[in-house]
């Protein structure tokens, strides 16, 4: 009986020698697909060598008075003939030269390098540093000319009320904002 208890545990040992050298060169060879993927992931062709895929795309630039802007996506679809992307759940922010700021983000967007217009649309989200929080579907940035506009019914909330309008734009550096076409102002009294 001792004779098989010892082939027994001898048996057992060899098998877990050969799951852990197994499990090792698993362990190894997954880290080296998950670097090559992850380089792989940063600039992809798509199958009719047209488009160009970037994952995680980043553009930074700045308006007429040396403002910068940030435009982010987890992807942009780049036509090789042209500088427009189709951008994926993109997000941006405006500085302004006094430390105040704009961050918007949608779903879905377009961008004009050349022109430095962008295009954004579905469940758009507007906020600046005063904890103002504007939805509307679509916006238009135009950073050469500082023009940002809608003329999608947009939704408005703060500190101070609420507003609904069918339309705004902002003006004078952000200083002044206009609210277009039919227009709902409540003020909370504090």
């Amino acid at each position: 009986m001792k004779n098989n208890y010892s082939t027994f545990i001898n048996l057992t040992k060899k098998i877990f020698w050969v799951i852990s050298a197994i499990l090792i060169y698993l362990i190894f060879n997954s880290q080296d697909f998950q670097v090559y993927s992850d380089n792989k992931s940063f600039l992809d062709n798509n199958n009719e060598g047209n488009d160009q895929v970037i994952r995680e795309a980043k553009f930074f630039s700045s308006d007429s008075k040396n403002r910068p802007f940030t435009l982010t996506a987890t992807s942009a679809h780049k036509k090789k003939s042209e500088n427009m992307y189709n951008l994926m759940f993109p997000s941006g922010n405006l500085i302004s030269k006094n430390g105040g700021y704009f961050n918007i983000k949608s779903e879905k967007g377009t961008f004009d390098q050349s022109n430095e217009k962008a295009h954004l649309f579905d469940n758009v989200v507007l906020n600046d540093q005063d904890g103002y929080v504007f939805k509307t579907e679509s916006i238009f940035i135009n950073l050469n000319s500082e023009k940002v506009y809608s003329n999608e019914k947009i939704s408005g909330s703060g500190e101070r009320g609420n507003i609904f309008a069918q339309g705004f734009e902002i003006i004078d550096n952000g200083n002044e904002v206009r609210f277009l076409g039919k227009t709902k102002l409540v003020i909370l009294n504090k």
